[in-house]
C-alpha cells in the first residue's frame, strides 16, 4: 500500500514536472517571440536604411508635391499639336509656378515653330519673376536667345523634308540619318602598343 502510494506521488510529482516544463517552454517561447518582434521592426528599418543606402539609385530626398505631369503636353507638341501643348503647359505653370521644365519646354515651342516671340517675352519674364534659382533663370535666358538667333531648332522633324526652316535655314535639332562612314576617322589618335 505504501508502495503503490508512493508510486502515485512519484508519478503525480512527474506530471506536475511535467506541466511544469511545458508551462516554461511557453512562456520561453512566447518571451522569445515578443522579443523578437522588439528587436525586429527596429532591426528591419536599420538594414533597410542600409540597404537603401547602398543602392543609390533610390533617393531619400523629400518634396514638397508630385512633380507635374508633362507627358500629355509633350505628346502634343510631338504629334504637331503646338498651340494645345503650349496651352496644356499654361495650365501646369499654374500649379507648379516654379518649375523650370515648364518654362524650358514652352520657350522651345513658343521660340521654334510657333515663333511666337511676344508670348516667348512674356513667359520668360514670368518664369524670371518665379524661379528662385539663378542658375534655371540664366539657362533659360539662353535658351531663348539660341532658338531667336536660330542656332537650335527643335521640332525639327516638323519642317520640310530637308530639315531646314524656310525663314532662318536653320538646321533640326538632331539628326536621324547617322553620319556617312567617311566621316568618321577609325584610325586611332596614337599608337596604342608604343603608348
Amino acid at each position: 500500500m505504501f508502495e503503490s502510494r508512493g508510486i502515485r506521488i512519484h508519478m503525480e510529482k512527474e506530471a506536475l514536472e511535467f506541466l511544469m516544463n511545458v508551462a516554461w517552454t511557453f512562456i520561453v517561447m512566447a518571451g522569445l517571440c515578443a522579443l523578437g518582434i522588439a528587436a525586429g521592426i527596429p532591426a528591419a528599418r536599420w538594414m533597410g536604411s542600409r540597404v537603401g543606402h547602398m543602392l543609390s539609385c533610390l533617393s531619400d530626398a523629400k518634396f514638397e508635391g508630385p512633380c507635374p505631369l508633362l507627358g500629355p503636353a509633350a505628346a502634343m507638341a510631338v504629334r504637331g499639336n503646338l498651340k494645345g501643348a503650349v496651352d496644356a503647359y499654361q495650365k501646369q505653370l499654374e500649379e507648379h509656378p516654379k518649375e523650370p521644365e515648364i518654362y524650358w519646354r514652352m520657350l522651345e515651342i513658343l521660340l521654334g515653330p510657333l515663333k511666337d516671340g511676344e508670348r516667348a517675352r512674356e513667359v520668360l519674364e514670368l518664369a524670371c519673376s518665379n524661379l528662385e534659382n539663378e542658375s534655371s533663370r540664366s539657362a533659360l535666358i539662353r535658351l531663348a536667345a539660341d532658338l531667336d538667333g536660330g542656332h537650335y531648332l527643335p521640332f525639327g522633324y516638323l519642317l520640310g523634308k530637308d530639315g531646314r526652316d524656310p525663314e532662318s535655314g536653320a538646321c533640326r535639332a538632331f539628326r536621324i540619318e547617322p553620319p556617312p562612314l567617311n566621316a568618321i576617322s577609325l584610325k586611332p589618335d596614337r599608337d596604342i602598343v608604343s603608348g
